[in-house]
């Protein structure tokens, strides 16, 4: 299994392995949590790109960031809104011709389609930060979401 962080689980099982086993996945842990901050931020940050553009341009430029920001997405994030039971899913990316910039005076709400990707696991399993390697199983669909 790969990390969120880029890492790889697992040592040879040794004791001395624990300790670096356990730092490893502390720090896929602060990774995986720096991920999903750093989505909300890029999100948050399109509304303000968006304050700046006339009403009439703000969905082809909602477009063109989303497009930045799936180039860039790391493998594994979510938008952490479930609860402890329900699945969990991936981000595999935004979908820019699903997204919509909604009319606002003073901020530039808008609203996204997302196509998901289903681990097979609980928002509450452990080991969601650990992510399996290419070809692993799930199921992917899509989802709308709104921002502003």
């Amino acid at each position: 299994k790969a990390l969120v962080g880029g890492g790889v689980q697992g040592g040879s099982g040794g004791a001395e392995d624990s300790g670096a086993d356990l730092k490893a996945i502390m720090l896929t842990r602060r990774t995986f949590l720096q991920s999903q901050l750093q989505l909300l931020a890029d999100l948050e940050q399109i509304s303000e790109v968006l304050l700046k553009v006339k009403r009439k341009a703000r969905t082809a430029c909602l477009k063109a960031c989303l497009n930045k920001l799936n180039k860039r997405l790391p493998r594994g994030v979510y938008l952490p809104y479930s609860t402890m039971q329900s699945r969990h899913f991936w981000i595999h990316r935004f979908v820019p011709e699903g997204a919509r910039s909604l009319n606002s005076r003073d901020k530039a709400p808008y609203m996204l389609t997302i196509e998901i990707l289903h681990t097979g696991k609980k928002c509450g399993d452990s080991g969601i930060h650990f992510i399996e390697e290419e070809g692993g199983g799930g199921s992917s669909s899509s989802s709308s979401s709104s921002s502003s």
